[in-house]
């Protein structure tokens, strides 16, 4: 996941840059998307009302090195109960319900693709990757 949210940078750049106390979420979630975020516009989160089943899932990251993370485990979402529509990118919460909270890091998918009623989305273990270089 290439890219961070605003608030997330600026957080960065004030504990880094001004000794302005950091407190990171205690724990991140994954969340899709049918349209991307950008470091200031939240995108569109795939919709969770009806029968879709979507919610989001939690991620854990091994160490960092040599600048980047990749999630630990291997993570499948739940199968759709209605389409999700095309699911283009990826995003980590600090909240595990859709629609809330803030998505800290985003970037897209390798492959966009539909979700229908019945599919699912799965990530293998070192799929996700957050980069800081």
């Amino acid at each position: 996941m290439p890219s961070k949210n605003e608030i997330l940078a600026n957080s960065i750049l004030n504990a880094v840059l001004r000794g302005v106390t950091y407190v990171p979420p205690t724990a991140l979630w994954v969340g899709l998307f049918t349209t991307m975020p950008t470091a200031v516009s939240p995108g569109i989160e795939v919709m969770t009302a009806g029968a879709t089943l979507y919610n989001r899932i939690r991620v854990i990251f091994n160490a960092p090195v040599g600048g980047s993370s990749a999630n630990t485990f291997a993570l499948s979402f739940p199968t759709a109960g209605a389409p999700w529509g095309i699911i283009t990118s990826a995003g980590l919460f600090d909240t595990d319900t859709p629609g809330t909270g803030t998505c800290q890091y985003f970037g897209p998918l390798a492959v966009s693709g539909l979700v229908g009623a019945g599919g699912t989305v799965r990530f293998d273990v070192g799929a996700l990757v957050v980069s800081e270089v």
